[in-house]
């Protein structure tokens, strides 16, 4: 098997899962992917030196140039100041050999020259802090806001640990790094200035000519050592998408893993395999630090040297202290060029975490209206590239929109932006208001696609897509999906009350929620599971009870039998009726247990309780069912005219699945039902059927047949009968149908009849 760095097989969509590598299957799961059929993309890894935009955005998220202007300064007087209170020192040295009293004018001067330079740096630090939070705040907060909204397509063909990697070895690096690399090299990249000033000012022109080859090597050194750090480090960002990726992977399909034999092993040493290789850029890049260290410590001794010869040669006119303060200064500047080295070299890798960050707040944004140029927090960013089809600007739907959730499509196209060919194409169909349609055919026909491209996660490449006449394209993505409601196939529930569940932003009052409970036959079962929760309390707590009683009888048995052989029987008698009656506790308590159990009953009689029932996450504390009724009930509280159903009775039992299908036909009987069948029994009794053909491979998905079921069925040619043939139960599902369709046109003179009189 090839697998590419971030532990994908290659070749196909569906090969990185750890359970497919558990498996040991290598076949993808989408054919046609991107660039030769491969779904997941190759990292990008940018070459060269960060461009100038990269720069710009960060000082914009650290608050713009003034703020870093005002910085830059602190840091730069940061280093005048320092020379001035060495020069104080050099003044009150030379003083005190003159002979004044040590205690004089400089010493005072010296110590307030110091207290201003503690001030300065405290300043100094605290912007550059406030500054450095503001920035990783910024990027975070929008990177975080362009993930979230980037496209569904985004998601297939980019691995998890690239974007763990993201928000976590790059943004540490830009929380911990970036503002003090940046400062820290505006600092030494000064200092030498202002050591070539010392030099020459306070010493001698001649002390500036060890300084040029010293500059020249120093610049050799630095332009080799920084061609080979900065990839280095872009090779270990890199590096850790993987390991994170089959870290997150193997936690998820850790039971499939330990279900086949040699596995754990396997996946074992696959992980240390990723730690080495995420380890290894680092390994070199320290190993280049220490390589480039010691050849400028080489030329830092030399320049002390020889400063230190040509001050003994040319120090007729400079005091001791001068000597010392030149000499210090001589010391210091290969040091300083080290660190404006080092720091450059460590500024170019913490904007290479920005550069890297920058990437994703440059995504394509879902349903851009039109797509805007993507950029960063900061100012100057660069055009995003990837901009997504061109759609017209937003515009309000009328007033109650949609009233009867009729869903046309004219010349309909759609296709998935990871495969080379459209899913569906040019199919023409309307959906009467407050009629319900099954969606079936083979896999691969399209059927999903159409549910999806009611929500707008795939945008249409032709045609146009409508509810009651309104063009979805023409509608924010916030006002469509607020409109239709959906109950997918892997129920979504989060971690916390039922209530939560139903209404996250506390739009209904609660006897309206518990009305919708009620209407999808989840009120019993949810009082079912209270009143367990509540017994396991209970137990829990007579258990504690029990055990604590126990103890108090054993230590009070203990602290009798030390008595005297007069008091030791009494106490012994004591202990003897004591024991016996925490023995007999036990029973009591057993006794009540009913009525425990009877009280928890009654506790949860009141409707209101059960909204504050705490769901685990995903709701593991209900069955799948149940999960289902509650996704729908969500849908029954806002009261959508159109609903969609993407096999969203796959996973249940045929018992559950005939209670929700007849919780539709009598709750939903307003709306308008669109469902992606796994089960042919389920849309039986729909108004309509629409079967799509062109498996994959093969022809785009079409139309092949739209009518009731009842009138397909009569078709033993067509494509729907002979799905029910195979069923292996088609008499039944024929009685059924015309069962319906006569009950539908009972229904539909019922009400030409009401509407007459």
């Amino acid at each position: 098997e090839k697998v590419d760095e971030d532990g994908l097989v290659k070749g196909g969509g569906g090969g990185g899962t750890a359970a497919a590598s558990a498996k040991g299957s290598a076949k993808g799961g989408n054919a046609g992917g991107v660039d030769g059929g491969q779904l997941v993309k190759e990292e990008e890894r940018q070459q060269g030196a960060p461009k100038w935009e990269v720069y710009q955005s960060y000082v914009g998220a650290a608050g713009g140039w003034l703020v870093i202007s005002a910085i830059v300064f602190m840091a730069l007087g940061s280093s005048i100041i320092s020379y001035g209170v060495k020069l104080t020192v050099t003044r009150w040295i030379d003083d005190m050999d003159e002979g004044q009293d040590p205690v004089s004018t400089d010493m005072w001067l010296y110590l307030g020259c110091t207290a201003v330079f503690l001030a300065w740096l405290g300043v100094r630090f605290y912007a550059q802090f406030r500054a450095s939070v503001f920035a990783s705040e910024s990027l975070h907060d929008e990177l975080m806001d362009r993930v979230i909204r980037a496209p569904t397509g985004w998601y297939d063909r980019t691995p998890v640990g690239r974007i763990l990697n993201r928000f976590s070895s790059d943004m540490r690096s830009i929380d911990r790094e970036a503002m003090n690399n940046v400062m820290q090299f505006i600092w030494a990249a000064f200092n030498p200035v202002m050591c070539v000033y010392v030099l020459a000012f306070n010493g001698s022109i001649y002390l500036l000519v060890p300084l040029i080859p010293v500059l020249f090597l120093a610049y050799r050194v630095g332009k080799k050592y920084l061609k080979s750090a900065r990839e280095l480090k872009r090779l270990d960002s890199t590096a850790k998408s993987p390991l994170y990726a089959h870290f997150t992977e193997s936690l998820n399909g850790l039971p499939t893993i330990r279900a086949f034999d040699g596995a754990v092993e396997r996946f074992v040493l696959t992980n240390m395999k990723k730690v080495d290789n995420a380890n290894a850029a680092e390994l070199y890049l320290n190993t280049a630090q220490r390589w480039m260290a010691f050849r400028l410590n080489v030329l830092s001794s030399v320049v002390s040297g020889m400063c230190g010869l040509l001050i003994y040669l040319f120090s007729d006119n400079m005091t001791a202290a001068t000597s010392g303060l030149v000499l210090n200064y001589a010391a210091d500047f290969c040091s300083y060029i080290t660190a404006a080295i080092t720091s450059g070299a460590t500024m170019e890798m913490s904007m290479n975490a920005v550069e890297r960050v920058g990437e994703y707040c440059a995504l394509p944004q879902e349903g851009e209206n039109p797509p805007t140029p993507s950029v960063g927090p900061g100012e100057g960013a660069a055009p995003n590239p990837k901009a997504m089809p061109l759609l017209p600007a937003p515009r309000d739907p009328p007033a109650g929109w949609p009233s009867q959730g009729e869903i046309s499509a004219e010349q309909l196209s759609l296709k998935y932006e990871s495969s080379p060919r459209p899913v569906i194409e040019n199919i023409t169909f309307t959906i009467p208001g407050c009629s319900s349609v099954g969606v079936v055919g083979r896999t691969g026909a399209g059927k999903s696609t159409i549910s999806l491209a009611l929500l707008r996660m795939i945008e249409a490449c032709n045609g146009k897509l409508s509810i009651d006449g309104v063009d979805l394209s023409t509608l924010s993505l916030e006002t469509l999906r607020s409109r239709v409601a959906v109950v997918p196939q892997d129920p979504i529930l989060f971690s916390g009350t039922v209530r939560f569940n139903l209404d996250p932003f506390d739009n209904y009052e609660d006897d309206e929620v518990i009305a919708v409970l009620g209407r999808v036959q989840l009120t019993e079962a949810l009082r079912r599971s209270v009143a367990h929760e509540e017994r396991e309390k209970a137990a829990a707590e007579e258990a504690k009870a029990k055990a604590k009683a126990k103890e108090a009888a054993r230590s009070k048995s203990r602290s009798s039998s030390r008595g005297g052989s007069i008091g030791g029987s009494i106490a012994k008698s004591s202990s003897n009726n004591s024991l016996s009656n925490s023995l007999a506790e036990p029973l009591l308590a057993d006794a009540e247990a009913p009525e425990v159990m009877e009280g928890a009953e009654v506790h949860v009689l009141d409707d209101a309780a059960l909204l504050s029932f705490v769901l685990t996450e995903g709701g593991g504390n209900l069955s799948v069912g149940e999960r289902q009724l509650l996704c729908l009930a969500r849908a029954l509280l806002r009261n959508c005219k159109v609903l969609v159903m993407d096999e969203a009775t796959a996973n249940v039992d045929p018992e559950s699945d005939s209670k929700i299908q007849m919780i539709i036909r009598q709750e939903l009987s307003s709306a308008t039902v669109l469902t992606v069948a796994h089960r042919l029994g389920t849309i039986i009794y729909y108004d309509r059927v629409m079967v799509l053909s062109g498996p994959v491979p093969g022809p785009a998905g079409r139309i092949e047949q739209y009518d009731s079921p009842a009138n397909l069925l009569k078709d033993t040619e067509g494509a729907f009968y002979k799905m029910c043939f195979k069923t292996g139960d088609i008499d039944t599902l024929i009685a059924e149908a015309n069962k319906a369709q006569a009950e539908a046109t009972s229904r539909t003179a019922v009400r030409r009849g009401s509407s007459l009189m």
